[in-house]
């Protein structure tokens, strides 16, 4: 079975434009022309630049939704880790007067533990991550009002902001932390044995036990990854807007699984790879920024990303059936 997924996995650019990555590299160049036919401030470096940055959060959080669909799971409480890991990374500075790096690094663990205790409730009390991160998610969203006592922590100093609104040259820092994550998940992906497990899991977790996978042990940590990637979402998220408030993040959650499903991880396990996420968070993000620009109201948006979200999970349905 190893050997089997291990050759599923190779070859990256070949796996990158199969038939249905192609179909979605499509779709973005169509979008992408398009909104730059409508308005000529669309196609130009600084835009580019900032739709990147606006995207890279996601991308940092869809990198750990993409090795949990994989594995046949799913995180709700992301947009929640956010939120708390925001609102505590603000207190730790301004009200406990902690180093900026050393409250960033504290709410990055947090949001680990968060995603372990997701792990051990889905594993040990055998509850389907659906509904056990969809209760964690208002558990955890109301944490960090708990912690904050609802309120909304202004004036950090001014090192507290580089980390989500600093540059380095003309490329913003959320662009950069984006990249360092993407390469460290993509050699994971493609060179260790944890990834074959992962992929083994969502295949076929009893096999995967069968064949000496501790699949409770692999899906804690697949959580857990998941959990700091919130949290490092959470602390750039703060960073950037200059506040700590328990509402940062809210409905994240569904943008990154949109992202992630649109860029071709299946949402039935064992099938996508975390390069193709950046597709979808980029079709997002163009979407986004590209009504924005041509002045279509906010509210159009949603109902864009709900409508990408339903025909990504209808062709992927579609899909499994055949296959099957």
């Amino acid at each position: 079975m190893q050997n089997k997924i291990a050759s599923s996995r190779k070859g990256l650019v070949k796996k990158f434009f199969n038939i249905q990555s192609i179909g979605t590299i499509l779709v973005f160049v169509a979008i992408f022309v398009f909104f730059s036919i409508k308005s000529p401030m669309f196609l130009t470096f600084d835009n580019i630049i900032n739709i990147i940055r606006q995207v890279s959060i996601l991308i940092i959080i869809g990198m750990g939704m993409t090795i949990l669909l994989i594995a046949g799971q799913v995180d709700l409480s992301v947009g929640a880790i956010v939120g708390m890991t925001g609102v505590i990374s603000a207190m730790l500075v301004v009200n406990n007067h902690l180093p900026v790096y050393l409250s960033f690094i504290i709410c990055i663990l947090i949001g680990g533990v968060a995603g372990i205790l997701n792990g051990i409730i889905v594993t040990k009390l055998n509850i389907p991550s659906l509904l056990a991160t969809l209760g964690m998610m208002t558990a955890i969203r109301g944490f960090g009002f708990v912690v904050s006592k609802g309120a909304t922590i202004f004036n950090p100093p001014p090192n507290f902001l580089w980390l989500g609104g600093g540059k380095l040259g003309p490329i913003p820092i959320p662009i950069i932390v984006m990249l360092i994550v993407f390469l460290i998940m993509l050699f994971i992906q493609e060179r260790t044995t944890f990834a074959v497990h992962y992929y083994a899991i969502g295949g076929n977790s009893i096999a995967a036990h069968l064949s000496g996978i501790n699949v409770q042990n692999y899906i804690i940590i697949l959580f857990m990854i998941s959990g700091l990637l919130a949290g490092l979402g959470g602390v750039i998220s703060a960073s950037r807007i200059g506040v700590g408030t328990g509402n940062l993040g809210t409905n994240l959650e569904f943008d990154v699984i949109t992202a992630v499903v649109v860029g071709g991880t299946s949402i039935f396990g064992g099938i996508g790879n975390v390069q193709r996420t950046i597709l979808g968070a980029l079709i997002i993000g163009v979407v986004a920024n590209g009504m924005i620009i041509i002045n279509l109201n906010t509210f159009y948006q949603m109902i864009a990303k709900g409508l990408i979200l339903i025909i990504a999970v209808g062709a992927e349905t579609v899909r499994h059936k055949r296959a099957f």
